[in-house]
Formats: C-alpha cells, sequence, structure tokens
C-alpha cells in the first residue's frame, strides 16, 4: 500500500502550483485523473479476468468428475453385458449340437499373362509406322541430334557471337567509390561459442564476488559491517537502546545478506568489465564510444546516490523521526526491518541518481529530443515529487532529499545530452551532416 500523507500530498500540489501555473494545472489533473481511472478499470478487468479463470477451472474439474463417474458407469455396464452374453452362448451352446464345418476349396491362382508395363494405345502400329509418330523412348543423343541446327553458320558459339559486340559490354567506373566493408565482417561465432563465452565470464564474476566476500569475512568482518551501516539510526536512539533481533536466525542472517551485498558492490567494477568483455566484440567502434561511457557513468552515479543516501540522507530522517517520538518510549527497531529500510533506500536513491544516464539514452536514440526535454521541465519537477513521496518514508524531509537531486540532475541529463549526441555519432551521419553543410 502506497502510503502518502497529508504534508507531501499538500507539498506536491504547491510544487504543481508553481511550477507548471494555474494555466495547466486544471488540463494536467484531468489527464491524471483519466490515467487513474483508465487503471482502475484495467485492474478491475484484471480481477474480473482472475476471477473468470477460476470459476472456469472449477467447472472443469466438475467437467472432469462427471466424465469419470460417466465411464465408471459405462465400464460397469460394459461388463455386465459381456458377463450375461457369455452366460447366454454357453446356455445356448449346450442344447444346440456344434454345426459341421465343410472346408472351403480354395481356387488356385492363375496368372493372366498379360505385360502390364507395356504402354497400350488405340493407334495400330502400321499407323505410327506409315506417318512417322515415334513408338519407341527416345535417348538423349537422339534428342539432341533432332534439335541441333542444320545450318552451320546458325551453329556458331555463344563466345562468338558474344565477340562481335565488344561494345557493349560496359566497362567498369573506376570512378565509383567502392563501398566501405564491414569492420564486424568475419568476426561471427556460432551459438555454441557464445554460451561457452557467456559461462565462463559469469564463473570469473562468481569468483571475484566470492574472493571479496572471503575479505570482507576476515577484515572487518560481517557484524563489523552491520555497526557501520547501523551507525546513522544507532547515534539518533535514546541513551541505552539498541537495535533488536525477533527471530531466532536474524543474528545470522541479517549480517551474512550484508556481507554479499557489500562483496557485490565491491566486485562491482569487475563483475561490469567482464559483461563488457562479453559485449564488446558485436559493437562496432561508434556504439563502443557510446556504450563505455554510460555503463561507467552509471555505475559512478549509483554508488554517489548510495553515498548521498547514507552520509546525508539517513542523519536527517533518523533525527526527525526521532525528535516525534514521545518520552514514554523507548526506540528499538528490528536488524531484519532496518536493514529492509536501508537497501529499499538505496535502491530508490540509486536509481534516482541514474536520472543523466535515462535522458541522455533517450535523447541519442532519438525518442525525444532536447528541446521536448526542456519544455518537458516542469512536468518532471512534479513527478520528481511525486516518486519521492512514494518511494521514501512518510516525512517531508526524505521527500525533499530525493526529489531536489533528481530536479539538478535531469538538468545535468540534458546538458550532457548535446555533447553526447555531438560526440557519438556514426560515420555514416558525420559524413551526411558535412555533405548536408
Amino acid at each position: 500500500m502506497i502510503d502518502i500523507g497529508l504534508s507531501k500530498m499538500a507539498l506536491i500540489g504547491a510544487v504543481a502550483l508553481i511550477v507548471i501555473g494555474p494555466e495547466k494545472l486544471p488540463r494536467v489533473a484531468r489527464t491524471v485523473g483519466a490515467l487513474l481511472g483508465k487503471a482502475q478499470r484495467y485492474v478491475a478487468d484484471v480481477k474480473a479476468e482472475v476471477n473468470r479463470s477460476m470459476e472456469l477451472d472449477e467447472l472443469k474439474k466438475m467437467k472432469d468428475q462427471v466424465e469419470d463417474s460417466a465411464r465408471d458407469v459405462q465400464q460397469s455396464l460394459q461388463a455386465g453385458a459381456s458377463a450375461f452374453e457369455k452366460d447366454w452362448a454357453d446356455a445356448v451352446g449346450s442344447t444346440d449340437s456344434a454345426p459341421q464345418e465343410q472346408s472351403a476349396v480354395v481356387p488356385a491362382y492363375r496368372h493372366p499373362g498379360k505385360n502390364w508395363r507395356l504402354k497400350r494405345g488405340a493407334t495400330p502400329r502400321w499407323y505410327k509406322a506409315r506417318n512417322g509418330v515415334r513408338s519407341k523412348a527416345q535417348s538423349g543423343a537422339a534428342r539432341v541430334a533432332r534439335h541441333r541446327p542444320k545450318n552451320p553458320a546458325d551453329a556458331a558459339s555463344p563466345a562468338r557471337r558474344m565477340g562481335d559486340e565488344p561494345a557493349a559490354r560496359k566497362t567498369p567506373d573506376m570512378s565509383e567509390t567502392p563501398p566501405p566493408e564491414d569492420e564486424l565482417a568475419g568476426t561471427e561465432q556460432p551459438f555454441v561459442q557464445h554460451l561457452m563465452e557467456l559461462r565462463d565470464r559469469l564463473i570469473k564474476a562468481l569468483v571475484a564476488i566470492a574472493i571479496a566476500a572471503a575479505i570482507l569475512f576476515f577484515l572487518p568482518g560481517p557484524g563489523a559491517l552491520y555497526d557501520f551501516l547501523a551507525a546513522p539510526l544507532v547515534a539518533q536512539l535514546p541513551k541505552g537502546a539498541t537495535l533488536i533481533a525477533t527471530s531466532v536466525i536474524s543474528p545470522f542472517m541479517v549480517p551474512l545478506k550484508i556481507l554479499l551485498m557489500s562483496a557485490l558492490m565491491l566486485a562491482l567494477p569487475f563483475v561490469l568489465w567482464q559483461v563488457w568483455a562479453f559485449v564488446a566484440p558485436g559493437l562496432y567502434t561508434h556504439e563502443k564510444r557510446l556504450v563505455l561511457p554510460l555503463v561507467i557513468s552509471s555505475t559512478l552515479l549509483f554508488f554517489v546516490g548510495v553515498a548521498f543516501c547514507y552520509y546525508l540522507v539517513f542523519g536527517q530522517v533518523f533525527a526527525f523521526i526521532q525528535s516525534f517520538a514521545p518520552k514514554s518510549i523507548t526506540a528499538a527497531p528490528d536488524i531484519e526491518a532496518y536493514l529492509g529500510f536501508v537497501l529499499s533506500m538505496f535502491l530508490a536513491f540509486g536509481l534516482a541518481f541514474e536520472v543523466p544516464i535515462a535522458v541522455v539514452v533517450l535523447a541519442r536514440m532519438g525518442l525525444v529530443s532536447v528541446r521536448k526535454l526542456r519544455e518537458f521541465r516542469g512536468y518532471f519537477i512534479v513527478l520528481a515529487f511525486v516518486v519521492a513521496a512514494i518511494v521514501t518514508p512518510p516525512d517531508v524531509v526524505s521527500q525533499l532529499s530525493l526529489a531536489i537531486p533528481m530536479c539538478l540532475l535531469y538538468e545535468v541529463g540534458i546538458w550532457a545530452a548535446q555533447l553526447f549526441i555531438k560526440h557519438t555519432r556514426a560515420p555514416d551521419a558525420d559524413s551526411e551532416s558535412t555533405a548536408s553543410s
């Protein structure tokens, strides 16, 4: 269930009124209402379809049961009828005498004496011989001799006839530029080879994660990793309060999950390098210039979003939450619930910091232009506040901490899209633009 408080709704309304303006706000509200209505109708249709499918399943089960019972009744009736027929045959056979069987005389086979392979027609042979009609199969040499031209002048070879017209041949034009060679020509591999390479890359990535997990297990340890992760919350708890574990295996599973997550983040550059090594041989040079910066920048932005959430957002959010706690309540959060909260916040801020990458990709693929992105700026600001209200806890501080960076990163994405489109064009596109200018 989406938890959006009254303060978040009021903040979203104020931002929409300021950014979009009172002229366009009713139209936007109607559009949003229409979309929500369509979504509700779609959900209702899905529920109705699910209920209908469940009813059909129940009817099919009832049909199968009725067919099984009818089949059992039919088998029982057939068994009774066969038993009755057997008893009746035994009773009738005992009274009547067995009839004497007469041996049937089978006539001997007589060959008709006809040659079925010989084609017989109604035309007599003497008529065919007098009129020159062929009555036997003709060999290939005979057919060639039959169709050979009788005039020696017509029997000239095709090469000699073609030699009589040398001017008709088309001389190659040396001014024409040959088509450019494909730089990926000759690099194709069978599908099994790709699967083998993918398996090797996955094994290397898993080995790197395992090595990172082993190093983190011995050097700081799972407990120290969890203490580091829980430090922003522990710093805001009352004096003497600690986190608790409500499950039996939580003290073991929660630090283990943090250890695996930390190992994945530590080995993420090597994992991305293996992904790039698998994909790069199938890309052109301009595509490599397009993909490699996106991969590196998206990874760095994700780490920046996680660090921003840990060092700046957590302290403010936990202090704001503890400021509203009554003195009669002792806060003792559960370690597993805290881990789920931290992971969801890390994922939300990490993906929010990928806004420039999404803007650059959309502009580079030609789905939207830079001018359209500038025109959509006001709507994106409202959308950022709505998304921040949904994915963050029910407080205004965390909403502002996520929405404001998203708006700033949107402007960075527009600026980066202009430079990226300019420096990652294909060679044919560059030549076309030069020729047109």
